[in-house]
């Protein structure tokens, strides 16, 4: 991407002279996509050269390459999204390697070169003229992740060599000031004060010009050197009004009383000798009197007094009424129209009094008045005659309005504009429909998902899920059916059948996450899970050699102990209980179940007999 910026020297003056520029160049080389890596591109050349500056690196064909900033050399703080990257160990497409040093090459003299530069190390900067002698060098610091700025200045730069103390470096945002010159001769540069290095003239100290510019560059333009009317005229040349662009040297002389060619003389036919406001040039017709003139008010004098180059007839009776206009005929061209005669209903000041009847007005213009039967004079869509419209107004001016326009429900909407049912504000064209089982929009239907198929008193719109099923409503029971019969979007968690062993935990399925768990399943000894569902484990569970115990002491009786002291006996005369608990889970005893030849833990006892009860009153999940 290239930026100019022209730095103007800025002028306060009445009036603003052209401004001066030295040229400034942004490159920050994000004009075009670019490639992520060396391998893809070439070495920079002369792709800037159009702006000025081009690029060669240490072989003809080494060199940085532009490339885009996903390429991963981690720096923030350049433009987006390429930078000029650098790499000793990197090769291009088309051959040769991505090492500096960089040599920048200028084709007018440059005083200033800033940039930025990333990555850690240093980087030497050394500027030359056009002839290769050495104007300046400086060493930059560079950031390991942020690029940081670098600028060279001096007179007349030409050869800008960039040379970094690593081998993976990155540049961007390069920025040059073409040198000042005194392109125009005059023995003055910009910098030294010329403010149009474009023109000899213009320079410090030179003499005025009447053309409009600050020539000897004092910031001023001269106030007589203006053209403020912009009429190509200035007051230094002759303009006796630069405020006024009809005036100038040369200018036609128009009626005015004034000198409008600047020759300093007004024409003798411009004077207005009675100070009526009018010259003879403009057409007034007797210069002595100042109650003649173009536009006067005629008199009843049998005089022009209007300079219009008759009498009027109005002086005269031309309708032979006996009045004329000037002793008060509105009309002289009507008998009808008079003073002293009755008004008609024409809409005519028939007597001349100067108003004409209100009853007489046609204020909506449709050719009917008051006196003829218009009952409203504001609207022309009402008189008599006309046809009537759906818009409760009596249109014909017959003293009614029809019935078919009535609005009575008041919803805005008449029964001629559709409205099926006037007397409910809830029906009418263009409302929405409610789930009531009419027809609210009057669109001469009910909406199909306001009707109750399957009569099980809730529609569609209501909420059912399936109008032909009367046992799925919202609000009905759930069945153990792996069905959403209550129409509320879900299945409960009992009829789900996560294990896919098909039976789900409402029909009986005491582990409805393990498919080798269910009712009908064969008990399985030794691992300490009630398999079948029956609501006992192996040491309960008759079918493996166990008793259920159903009072929960410990010993497999089928009711209460009745022999609490002979199963206390026994077991004092039993040998010491050695075995240690490995805890629930274990991979000695399964899941915390009673191991072969030794009593359960009392623990295990309660829980089981919980566990037995819970499935007793198990309740299905929501």
């Amino acid at each position: 991407m290239l930026q100019r910026y022209p730095a103007m020297w800025l002028v306060a003056a009445a009036c603003s002279a052209p401004a001066a520029a030295v040229a400034q160049t942004t490159i920050n080389f994000d004009e075009r996509s670019r490639p992520t890596t060396f391998s893809a591109t070439t070495a920079l050349r002369s792709d800037y050269s159009g702006v000025g500056v081009t690029f060669a690196g240490p072989t003809s064909n080494g060199g940085g390459g532009v490339l885009d900033e996903g390429g991963g050399f981690g720096v923030s703080g350049h433009s987006s999204p390429n930078f000029l990257a650098f790499n000793c160990g990197a090769s291009f497409s088309g051959g040769g390697t991505a090492c500096d040093p960089e040599t920048l090459n200028f084709s007018t003299p440059v005083s200033l070169v800033r940039f930025k530069a990333a990555r850690a190390g240093t980087l030497s900067v050394t500027a030359y003229n056009s002839g290769g002698t050495l104007l300046t060098s400086r060493t930059c610091s560079l950031s390991s992740s942020t690029l940081a700025s670098c600028e060279i200045s001096a007179a007349n730069i030409s050869r800008v060599v960039l040379d970094a103390s690593t081998t993976v470096w990155v540049l961007d945002d390069l920025y040059f000031v073409a040198a000042p010159t005194d392109a125009d001769g005059d023995g003055f540069t910009v910098a030294a004060g010329d403010c149009d290095d474009s023109d000899r003239f213009r320079y410090p100290g030179a003499a005025e010009r009447c053309n409009g510019l600050d020539d000897d560059c004092n910031g001023i333009v001269p106030a007589n050197e203006s053209d403020g009317d912009g009429d190509t005229y200035r007051v230094c040349a002759g303009d006796c009004d630069d405020a006024n662009a009809a005036r100038r040297p040369g200018a036609l002389e128009i009626c005015n009383g004034i000198d409008d060619d600047c020759d300093f003389v007004v024409p003798v036919n411009e004077a207005d000798a009675d100070g009526d406001g009018y010259r003879l040039c403009s057409g007034d017709c007797d210069d002595l009197n100042r109650q003649r003139y173009p536009g006067a008010p005629e008199i009843c004098n049998g005089l022009d007094d209007n300079c219009d180059g008759m009498v009027p007839v109005g002086e005269v009776d031309g309708d032979g009424d006996g009045v004329p206009v000037c002793a008060g005929d509105c009309d002289d061209t009507s008998a009808a129209r008079a003073p002293g005669l009755p008004e008609i209903c024409d809409g005519l000041d028939n007597d001349c009094d100067g108003a004409v009847p209100a009853e007489e007005s046609d204020g909506d213009g449709d050719g009917v008045r008051v006196c003829a039967g218009d009952c409203d004079d504001a609207d022309p869509t009402r008189r008599p005659g006309l046809a009537e419209l759906c818009n409760g107004v009596d249109d014909d001016c017959d003293g009614s309005v029809p019935t078919d326009e009535a609005d009575a429900d008041g919803d805005g909407v008449r029964i001629c504009e559709g409205d099926c049912d006037d007397a409910n504000a809830a029906r009418r064209p263009g409302t929405f429909e409610v789930c009531d089982g009419l027809d609210n929009d009057c669109d001469g239907g009910v909406p199909s998902d306001e009707t109750d198929g399957d009569g099980d008193g809730a529609p569609i719109c209501a909420g059912d899920c399936d109008d032909a099923d009367a046992t799925r409503y919202p609000g009905a029971t759930e069945l153990c059916n792996g069905i959403d019969d209550d129409c509320d979007g879900m299945l409960p968690d009992d009829e789900l059948d996560e294990d896919e062993d098909g039976v789900q935990a409402c029909a009986g399925d005491c582990d409805d996450l393990n498919p080798a768990v269910g009712p009908s399943r064969a008990e399985v000894c030794g691992n300490g899970l009630d398999d079948d569902c029956n609501g006992l484990t192996d040491a309960t569970d008759p079918a493996c050699g166990g008793t259920p115990d159903a009072d929960a002491d410990g010993d497999a009786d089928a009711g209460p102990d009745a022999d609490a002291d002979a199963d206390a006996a026994a077991e004092a005369d039993a040998p010491a209980d050695t075995y240690t608990d490995p805890g629930p889970g274990s991979a000695s005893t399964g899941c915390g179940c009673a191991v072969a030849g030794r009593g359960a833990p009392a623990g295990l006892l309660v829980l089981l007999g919980l566990a037995v009860t819970g499935l007793a009153v198990r309740r299905r999940r929501r």
